[in-house]
């Protein structure tokens, strides 16, 4: 049994702050499946473990300055899986949103 498995049978229940944790774990692993996927030049795998990361996403806050950092990387990411399948009007809107959140960032960083 695998690590993602693993996760998935210690599903938390409706408790928020276990479905946080569970779904932070959850984002980072298939984070780093994402990560190995495209240094491996798959990029159909790399694209499904996006949407697997966009999934567990759902549980986690996005208004806190990590996971908004996180999630630009995470559709970076998943841009970029997608142009080099060719999807390039899928991979558009990920780019321009990761590219705007980063943007946003530092800008903020600029003004402290």
């Amino acid at each position: 049994k695998g690590a993602r498995e693993g996760l998935l049978d210690g599903d938390p229940g409706s408790d928020p702050d276990r479905r946080r944790v569970w779904a932070l774990h959850l984002r980072r692993l298939h984070a780093a499946m994402v990560r190995v996927e495209l240094e491996a030049n798959d990029f159909a795998a790399a694209e499904r473990e996006s949407r697997r990361v966009a999934e567990a996403r759902r549980d986690l806050p996005p208004d806190v300055l990590f996971a908004r950092r996180a999630h630009a990387g995470d559709l970076a990411s998943w841009a970029l899986a997608l142009a080099r399948l060719g999807r390039l009007d899928e991979a558009r809107p990920h780019a321009e949103q990761a590219l705007a959140t980063h943007r946003a960032l530092q800008a903020m960083a600029e003004g402290d």
